[in-house]
């Protein structure tokens, strides 16, 4: 548990550390309390792993996985390919200042 939680001092959220299956899915809420006196908590997870259910990997999910979707990579490539590529058009009577290195030297006397 986080400090706030075990000195109560945020009575409204509590967070707890816990160790859970990836590859199994995750359960929306928990059951608190005893066998007949208790209630249903929401549960919330925070910075889960990305994981492939068909390959059993980190790093991607199933709908982003390359080799199920082949068309995916096609699509990443080809957006790598036009990035970085915008060019500025300048006209050539524009005054814009070209620095041409020697800017801050001062000359030998």
């Amino acid at each position: 548990m986080d400090q706030a939680t075990t000195f109560v001092s945020r009575p409204s959220v509590a967070h707890v550390l816990v160790e859970l299956d990836v590859s199994k899915k995750h359960p929306n809420e928990i059951w608190i309390g005893f066998e007949f006196n208790g209630y249903f908590q929401k549960v919330k997870f925070e910075n889960l792993p990305i994981f492939c259910s068909h390959f059993k990997m980190y790093g991607h999910d199933f709908n982003e996985c390359f080799r199920l979707h082949p068309h995916l990579r096609k699509e990443k490539d080809s957006s790598k390919k036009s990035k970085g590529k915008d060019v500025l058009a300048v006209e050539h009577d524009s005054d814009i200042p070209i620095p041409n290195g020697n800017e801050g030297i001062i000359p030998k006397v």
